[in-house]
């Protein structure tokens, strides 16, 4: 009986997980297609620019960068949670990343580089100005995979942040650069446990709260990746650890959100530790609801939407932007709430255009599909 109800509950946090992996990669669209909404709608022609930027404010609060976060953590517990580690398991792990994430990271990379390339012809000028000259270089080329700045297109990025050409890709390639690190994350793990957890988290909250500067290192996927480490490497029913926090965690991750927009032009120190607040609960909270769905049988898993998860986050950059300039380009919105509403409007036509596309390459090139990403 003790057996048939540990493997219950691991299935319970499987299907809980599993059910996350499409609305976040529908979030991060989301997130990209209002980015570019917010960058292509010129402030003098647009009227009620204050119904966007509001709209903006909310986006950025609520569902900015909360996928990746969960994703981090999903691939740690993922990583940790089946075997005793040791050498010849990270062996295997690391020869099944280069499957399940090199090889799609190099894919993608430049399908993005070549579908600019091919947007630079002169017949897509209306839509898409071009801008400077490609470098086509070595040094320009290899860069391209990791940072765009001084790729092919070396266009300055505005945020600061180091992203490759697919810019979505940064998270699986710091995933990569974590996954080398698993050996000295589990050592620590055993040794100091959740200490560890502490000192990386403290850390991440400082780099984002501007407190201390990094170039770059992934502290955030760190810290996140090493949360979902110690609950598979320590058996933690996720969803039973969880559920003793749900409500605080969901009033917390409500008013640090509603906070951070709030404080973000006044406070902005204190505006930054809230959004950490938030995303930190937010986590707990997205997975608190998928176990509520499914407990209560509101909705199940569907495997085709969870296994598509992956193809939407590494290809909706790439068609996003160009998806939402046509669609500006032929509508011409002239007001805040207009490109509110052809927001939503293309979101639905990317991910129309992606899942059909997703079943189409599923249904008759699978294995050019496994190729593009990583999975069977």
């Amino acid at each position: 009986m003790k057996q048939e109800g540990v493997t219950h509950s691991s299935n319970l946090q499987m299907q809980c997980l599993d059910l996350l992996r499409f609305p976040l990669a529908v979030i991060v669209l989301f997130v990209h297609i209002f980015g570019n909404a917010l960058t292509v709608s010129p402030d003098t022609l647009v009227e009620g620019r204050g119904v966007l930027q509001a709209f903006g404010d909310i986006v950025d609060a609520f569902l900015s960068s909360r996928s990746v976060p969960i994703y981090f953590f999903i691939s740690g517990y993922v990583f940790f949670r089946s075997a005793h580690f040791d050498w010849a398991q990270y062996g295997r792990k690391l020869k099944n990343r280069v499957h399940t994430l090199l090889v799609p990271y190099i894919v993608w990379n430049a399908i993005a580089l070549l579908v600019i390339l091919f947007f630079r012809l002169p017949i897509f000028a209306s839509i898409n100005p071009v801008e400077g000259s490609p470098d086509f270089s070595l040094s320009a080329l290899l860069n391209t995979f990791w940072n765009k700045e001084c790729g092919v297109f070396p266009i300055a990025e505005p945020s600061g942040h180091i992203f490759p050409q697919n810019e979505a890709l940064w998270f699986i390639r710091d995933l990569m650069v974590i996954a080398l690190f698993t050996p000295l994350i589990y050592l620590l793990l055993r040794r100091v446990g959740w200490l560890l957890l502490v000192v990386l988290g403290v850390v991440w909250v400082l780099i984002e709260c501007n407190v201390i500067e990094v170039l770059w290192f992934p502290l955030q996927g760190f810290f996140f990746f090493s949360m979902g480490a110690y609950m598979g490497v320590n058996r933690c029913d996720i969803v039973e650890t969880f559920d003793k926090v749900k409500y605080s965690s969901a009033i917390v991750c409500v008013v640090a959100s509603v906070l951070y927009m709030a404080l973000c032009d006044s406070m902005p120190v204190v505006a930054s530790f809230m959004h950490t607040c938030s995303i930190f609960t937010g986590l707990i909270t997205a997975i608190n609801i998928a176990a509520y769905l499914i407990l209560r049988h509101h909705c199940r898993v569907s495997g085709f939407l969870a296994s598509s998860a992956i193809f939407i986050y590494m290809a909706q950059t790439i068609c996003a932007k160009y998806i939402f300039k046509a669609l500006v380009w032929v509508v011409q919105p002239s007001t805040g709430l207009q490109y509110v509403l052809l927001t939503v409007f293309a979101l639905c036509v990317a991910l129309g255009f992606l899942l059909s596309l997703y079943y189409i390459m599923r249904r008759y090139t699978p294995s050019l599909l496994h190729v593009m990403t990583g999975r069977r």
